[in-house]
């Protein structure tokens, strides 16, 4: 792929991530804009496609800005991801904040 086939993503990372994006993004990182907390990036792509699945790694500290085409890989892979699992947790799993119950325990001597 020649230059004139690249082109650019503008994508904001949380304030974590930006050093693992600064080591592992290959094909370059053109512009960083600090804010409070997180920080926008441009960086050169040679396929969408492949900067899909390695913002999807990021999980939520990724937020693809730009291009349009990018937000609709990933939202379209995100729900790939998320058809692989069942709509609720198994009944065994509680979930965050549910109370929990008190099993009493009794000492036998």
């Amino acid at each position: 792929m020649n230059d004139a086939e690249r082109q650019t993503a503008r994508v904001q990372f949380d304030m974590e991530s930006l050093e693992r994006v600064r080591r592992e993004w290959y094909c370059g990182l053109v512009d960083e804009q600090a804010e409070r907390d997180s920080a926008t990036v441009t960086l050169l792509v040679y396929s969408l496609e492949r900067l899909t699945g390695w913002l999807l790694s990021f999980g939520a500290s990724a937020k693809v800005i730009a291009p349009e085409r990018l937000k609709q890989l990933v939202t379209a892979e995100a729900r790939n991801v998320l058809a692989n699992y069942p709509p609720s947790p198994p009944a065994n799993l509680q979930p965050r904040g549910a109370p929990r119950r008190s099993i009493a325990v009794s000492a036998r001597h």
